[in-house]
């Protein structure tokens, strides 16, 4: 018998299949963050230094905008959302895991969309979490910079869009053929 459109176990087995690359994109993308925020503040320290050395030379905090503090999160939509869906529905290129995955007891729609769900949660705590990081980071340098969230939040939300489209392209490429080059070549 099969049941409803959303497994809960699905889901959360999802989550664990994925949850290495998560892990690894994030490192990636925090570090990148935080030699971003140690230039900016490197900088700013400089200026500072230099400013209080000169007479008549007036120290201004330069504007740290979070679209420069966080400028790899694209990164994430780009390359880690098709990775993660690729990883998720690499099932489908061999003939005895996808007969396995089509025997248990869901409709396609529910495995379908339990995976994306898994995927689409990985990709939301990616960003929430880098741009996290990368608050804290504006907040912590705040007596040398001026740190602009708005940016951030947009490119917060842009990333999210990328990611999701790009996602849901490679899934549907992944549906219509059976192996990796030509899920390649549409995706």
């Amino acid at each position: 018998m099969k049941h409803g459109i959303f497994s809960l176990g699905h889901y959360r087995e999802a989550l664990k299949q994925t949850k290495t690359t998560a892990i690894v994109s994030f490192v990636m993308v925090g570090l990148i963050t935080v030699f971003t925020a140690i230039s900016y503040w490197i900088g700013a320290m400089e200026e500072l230094i230099y400013s209080q050395g000169h007479q008549g030379v007036v120290f201004v905090k330069p504007v740290l905008s979070g679209l420069e503090m966080c400028g790899t999160l694209i990164c994430i939509g780009l390359f880690t959302a098709p990775l993660l869906v690729y990883q998720l529905h690499g099932f489908q290129n061999k003939r005895s895991t996808s007969d396995f995955y089509h025997a248990l007891p869901h409709t396609r729609l529910c495995l379908f969309l339990s995976l994306q769900a898994a995927a689409l949660t990985h990709l939301i705590g990616l960003i929430v979490a880098s741009c996290l990081l990368s608050c804290l980071l504006g907040l912590l340098m705040s007596s040398l910079v001026t740190f602009v969230v708005t940016p951030l939040l947009l490119y917060a939300l842009c990333t999210l869009s990328v990611g999701i489209l790009l996602s849901s392209v490679v899934a549907l490429a992944m549906s219509l053929t059976g192996t990796p080059f030509s899920n390649f070549i549409l995706g």
